[in-house]
């Protein structure tokens, strides 16, 4: 999929000021307290499962649940939310002048086999759009499809500077998985100029809190754009 026209970004750019200018007028009162558009930013949960189990994960933990599985996802069973269903919500969103749509999830969205065409549907609508991921899944084909449906950002949940203390957090997963996760980012910094942003992820914690100059590493290797810490 082409990068944004000329025209696509000035349409981004006054849908950008008429966001920022509707929440400036709520907080100024005008309106009489009813909004004025939607949402600037929409999150979006589009896959439950996961194929890691991380320590500070409240959905898929690492140890024995404090809450069984039905509760800890509402009553419902965990699943994957329908094309269809998730078209009709950017369509609405789009429509309320919503800026941007970030595809996340109680799981692992890049488990859902429609997560490349879910972008596309949402760039269509001139909708930003971030995901984030454990980059497990980010094969070649992953990598190209998603520059391919025009991916603005997506964020990697490494959450260790070194191959031996991933398996301490993401304790479903290996020293190797661990090679394979960089192995993921390489292939998506690898679709510039035409792929999304990348950004690292670290939660930090007393396993990893000594390897912040191994993860700035892991970033310059990688040739990710940027490093978010929590």
């Amino acid at each position: 999929m082409a990068r944004m026209s000329p025209a696509t970004r000035a349409r981004r750019l006054v849908r950008t000021i008429a966001g920022y200018g509707s929440v400036v007028a709520g907080g100024l009162g005008i309106g009489r307290e009813r909004p004025f558009r939607g949402p600037l930013l929409a999150q979006i949960s589009i896959a439950d499962p996961c194929n890691h189990r991380c320590v500070m994960c409240p959905y898929h933990p690492s140890d024995t649940p404090h809450r069984p599985l039905l509760q800890r996802f509402g009553g419902t069973p965990p699943g994957l939310m329908p094309l269809a269903q998730y078209e009709k919500i950017v369509d609405e969103l789009a429509r309320m002048g919503t800026r941007r749509v970030d595809l996340v999830g109680r799981g692992e969205p890049l488990l859902h086999p429609d997560a490349i065409p879910m972008v596309a549907a949402a760039r269509r609508r001139e909708l930003e759009v971030s995901l984030t991921t454990n980059g497990s899944r980010l094969d070649d084909s992953t990598a190209e499809g998603m520059a391919w449906a025009g991916l603005d950002r997506i964020k990697v949940s490494l959450n260790a500077g070194r191959a031996e203390t991933y398996p301490l957090i993401h304790t479903s997963e290996g020293p190797g998985d661990y090679r394979r996760v960089l192995d993921g980012v390489r292939r998506l910094t690898a679709q510039r100029p035409s792929g999304p942003h990348v950004t690292l992820s670290f939660t930090l914690m007393a396993y990893n809190h000594a390897e912040m100059l191994d993860m700035v590493q892991r970033a310059v290797e990688t040739r990710a754009d940027s490093i978010w810490f929590q």
